[in-house]
């Protein structure tokens, strides 16, 4: 379990990182400042989940559904996601790469392949990146990330999340 200053630690780290990637130190204070991190403390907890390496939907004739190894060995919340490419076929075939933070408060790039058969199956194939989320790939967009934390204290402050006693 975390506390509310280690997610305040684990956030501002990760802003932090983008003084040297584009953004002033001003832009990243600002956000920072914008955070209510006992709020978003609730509402991480509430949304963290558990993440598989492999998982398979499969929908025609006989329904499967298949989960396979837990990717980070607990729970994880999202964060933030880029599409790299995307390929249409008979599937719709896509590479991403996605930001989860992680129980323990670390940060971590995932690569994503997600296949949508249909109406038939959606399979999703993740592996963790051992990078530093500035430096794997992403071009990290700090607004978007601090749009998913203000959604999640809006879900906490409005009762769609339960509050739990810190």
């Amino acid at each position: 379990m975390f506390s509310v200053e280690e997610l305040r630690a684990a956030i501002t780290t990760l802003f932090r990182g983008g003084i040297a990637n584009g953004y002033t130190t001003d832009e990243v204070e600002e956000m920072l400042d914008d955070i209510d991190f006992t709020t978003l403390y609730q509402g991480i907890w509430h949304a963290m989940m558990t993440i598989h390496a492999y998982s398979l939907d499969a929908k025609a004739n006989k329904k499967v559904t298949y989960r396979g190894p837990d990717l980070f060995g607990m729970n994880a919340v999202y964060l933030y996601e880029e599409p790299v490419e995307v390929s249409i076929g008979p599937a719709l075939i896509d590479y991403t790469v996605e930001l989860w933070l992680l129980e323990d408060m670390s940060v971590k790039p995932v690569t994503l392949i997600s296949i949508d058969g249909g109406e038939a199956y959606y399979s999703e194939y993740r592996v963790v990146k051992e990078h530093d989320p500035w430096h794997c790939g992403l071009e990290l967009d700090l607004s978007k990330i601090l749009a998913g934390f203000n959604f999640m204290c809006e879900q906490v402050l409005t009762g769609e999340y339960p509050t739990y006693e810190l």
